[in-house]
């Protein structure tokens, strides 16, 4: 799948599922290899479609723990300690 493809899809994907068609957004998903892209917007777009239809993928968690690294290229979250006294 070449890179106009792929944005094609994507498009594709965002529309659906803004419309909130799940089922029809889950066929378009099976259509990509995963494992090739880096986009984190996607591959949550694309676990929060496969999540509302149902179905649940053994290797969906690993995918999306694979996308840390680019992830940590951005800002980082602060973590909070909730047994902190701030006094």
């Amino acid at each position: 799948m070449d890179k106009y493809e792929y944005q094609l899809k994507t498009e594709h994907i965002r529309q659906v599922a803004a419309r909130k068609e799940y089922g029809e957004a889950a066929k378009l998903c099976d259509t990509i290899d995963w494992t090739k892209i880096r986009d984190v917007k996607m591959l949550t777009l694309a676990a929060d479609v496969y999540t509302a239809v149902g179905v649940i993928y053994p290797n969906c968690k690993h995918g999306l723990y694979g996308t840390r690294p680019y992830l940590e290229r951005g800002r980082k979250p602060q973590r909070i300690n909730p047994y902190k006294n701030d006094n």
